[in-house]
Order: structure tokens, then sequence, then C-alpha cells
């Protein structure tokens, strides 16, 4: 061994046995924090909620959540376990997101539909109005060019139908409230 290689051979044991010492008698060992793990699931962009949405009072068909989150807690607690179990494979994701997508678009369609039966009669087309008039936004808003943007893009997209969708179903179940 030459004497570069054994100089630095030296060096690396002199450093590793530094780090490797103990510590005086008279301090307390403590144990290193635990980091979280180095790979968690891709947080999905989120909108802000509305604030006059955040406080509406939370209906008896939207689901109950520990979370202080108010957007985690328009979504159900099964899409939170699923979108944790995909370790990040695109098609999980967006399986995910596309089961979370058809609960919550039930969910603003059957609101839609007890509004209506709550309504007056002229203010029937306000509502039919205000709602295309959303679901233009959200198409915009949301929009997806397969032919020119990829799976991120895509699952983007979906993440922000989702949410807009979510964010009206709570819209619309507030105003029911209101009705009553």
């Amino acid at each position: 061994m030459n004497a570069i290689h054994r100089c630095g051979l030296a060096a690396l044991l002199a450093l590793t046995a530094a780090c490797q010492a103990q510590a005086p008698a008279n301090e307390a060992a403590t144990p290193a924090p635990v980091a979280a793990p180095a790979t968690q699931p891709e947080a999905v962009p989120t909108p802000a909620v509305p604030e006059a949405v955040a406080q509406a009072p939370a209906p008896e068909a939207a689901p109950k959540e520990n979370s202080t989150d108010k957007e985690a807690s328009m979504f159900r607690e099964s899409y939170s376990k699923c979108a944790e179990a995909t370790n990040g494979v695109t098609f999980e994701i967006q399986a995910c997101i596309e089961q979370e997508f058809e609960y919550q678009d039930g969910r603003l369609n059957a609101a839609y539909k007890r509004l209506q039966a709550l309504l007056p009669t002229a203010d029937m087309s306000v509502l039919r109005d205000a709602q295309r008039k959303w679901i233009a936004e959200k198409d915009k808003a949301c929009a997806w060019d397969a032919e020119t943007e990829g799976q991120a893009q895509r699952i983007e997209a979906n993440s922000c139908a989702l949410k807009m969708t979510a964010e009206r179903a709570v819209e619309l179940e507030a105003m029911i409230a209101r009705q009553r």
C-alpha cells in the first residue's frame, strides 16, 4: 500500500473511532429521535377551502374524520388509507382518486337533488345556472390534455376535479342546512 492510501485509511479509521466514542459516564444517554421514513406518499396539490365553506356545519352524510385539516375532512378515511398504500405507483394513485371521485360526485348529486326539493320554484333556475357555471369552472381549472401532458398532470387534474367536487358537495350541503 502506498503512503497516500495509508494516510487516507488512517484518517478514515481515526474519524470512525472518534464517531463511535462513548459519552462520559456523567452524561445521560438519550436515544436519537426517530426520523420519519424517507419515502412518504406524495401529497396531492390542494386548493384552499373558502372560509364560508370551511365553517359550514358538518352534514350527517359527511364522513367524520379525526384530522384537523379542513381539506382532509372532506374525504373519507378509506381514501387516505388507499392513497397511503399506493407507494407512489401511478395507476394505484389514479384508482384511489377515481374511487373517491365517484363517492364525492354521488354526494354532490344527492345534495343537489335535496336542495332542488327544498327550494322554491323561483330559485330553481338560479341554482341550475350556478351549478352549470361551477361545472364549467371545474372543467377549465382541472383540464388535462392527453396528447401534450403526462401521467403526473393527469393525476393533478383528477385530484383537482376530486377536490372541487368535494368542496361543491360541502357548499350544497351547507345550503341545505340553511334551508331547514
